[in-house]
């Protein structure tokens, strides 16, 4: 499987099942990031005093919000919806600093093969760059898709709560099938979701 083949994996299975994916608040669950971008945040964070995860997944109301108010260049559909991005911020008596070496965070991200974009973003760190981010959404859009249909739905990549709803069926609750077929309702022409 291609990158962004798994990455479009991890958003269906993990992001939109999780409960924090109509959240609009700040998320630091790292189990939400794609496992590669975790353990290496993981990693900085553990070598970096002070330094700690505050920010994984991000809504796009969120997102918004932060395009409104001039902290990001991106208004939807931003790498943290996809949990292949993550911000790593240090931490002091006083809170969540934006004070520190982000040379070195940053000088990490790249050790590690992350991408890191402008000085405008110094905590930030990817997976793809950006410009692999129109296909990357075009591939998520696409497995989105090709799920739906098989859970009978619309398919029309929105990742809604009759989506979630399904993929959290679909993914997380064992299945009962012979060939996917659901042997409790054999005479169902849909696949278990």
């Amino acid at each position: 499987m291609k990158p962004l083949e798994m990455y479009a994996e991890h958003f269906c299975k993990k992001i939109v099942t999780s409960n924090e994916y109509f959240n609009n608040g700040v998320h630091r669950n790292s189990d939400l990031l794609f496992p590669t971008i975790k353990t290496k945040a993981e990693e900085i964070c553990s070598e970096v005093n002070d330094l700690h995860i505050f920010e994984t997944y991000r809504s796009n109301v969120r997102q918004l919000q932060l395009y409104n108010n001039g902290s990001s260049k991106i208004k939807q559909f931003g790498m943290h919806f996809y949990g292949i991005a993550v911000d790593l911020v240090f931490r002091d008596i006083h809170g969540w600093t934006w004070d520190g070496d982000y040379k070195t965070v940053r000088r990490k991200y790249k050790e590690r093969g992350l991408i890191v974009l402008g000085s405008w973003d110094m905590a930030h760190a990817q997976m793809v760059t950006v410009s692999q981010q129109s296909n990357l959404r075009n591939t998520v859009r696409k497995t989105v898709m090709d799920y739906q249909a098989q859970c009978g739905l619309r398919a029309d990549g929105d990742a809604g709560i009759k989506t979630q709803q399904a993929f959290r069926k679909l993914f997380n609750e064992p299945a009962i099938a012979i060939d996917g077929i659901d042997i409790k309702n054999p005479n169902s022409n849909k696949a278990i979701c």
